[in-house]
């Protein structure tokens, strides 16, 4: 191949399980004029939250499952730090959860200051086993006051992590 010629491999992505971490490929080469091997390792931008769809939950339901979700590892609180006087306002939390295919919950809060939102989360089995579809819910209260926390809850304690601290870590950027 020329040299500063650009080629476009497509890849196709699947999820094994959730990992807070996003996944690098590691990519070899040789370079023909030397022979020299050489490798680079590149993140991919696939945090958990591309695996999420949203899905439609009445709000009673929304509840009841809430309630049902015993504490950590399958729902863990986080507090969102944040560099101004104020946690991120509601308008910019709902923007943020909607965008990574969250379905916001109307009826399920009485603070005005509180969002839930529900989606599921897809992953094809290592080894063959059957795709999974893990539903998670999300709650995130104090928008727009002096503190903000993120709490999220599944029956995996791999995608509860997960999506925790890939959304502290959005929340905290807004």
């Amino acid at each position: 191949m020329p040299a500063c010629l650009q080629v476009q491999v497509p890849l196709a992505a699947t999820c094994l399980s959730a990992s807070p971490s996003v996944p690098l490929l590691q990519l070899g080469y040789s370079v023909a004029s030397t022979g020299q091997a050489l490798s680079r390792s590149l993140e991919l931008p696939l945090p958990a939250t591309k695996f999420c769809a949203a899905v439609d939950v009445p709000p009673a339901v929304f509840q009841q499952r809430w309630q049902q979700v015993a504490g950590p590892p399958f729902k863990l609180v986080q507090r969102v730090p944040h560099a101004g006087p104020t946690a991120p306002a509601r308008a910019a939390v709902e923007g943020l959860l909607s965008s990574l295919h969250f379905r916001l919950l109307e009826g399920v809060d009485s603070s005005a200051a509180a969002v839930s939102a529900v989606c599921v989360f897809h992953s094809v089995g290592a080894g063959g086993a059957a795709p999974r579809q893990v539903p998670c819910m999300v709650k995130v209260e104090g928008c727009g006051g002096a503190a903000a926390t993120v709490a999220v809850a599944t029956a995996d304690a791999a995608t509860t992590e997960a999506l925790a601290q890939r959304l502290v870590q959005l929340l905290a950027a807004l």
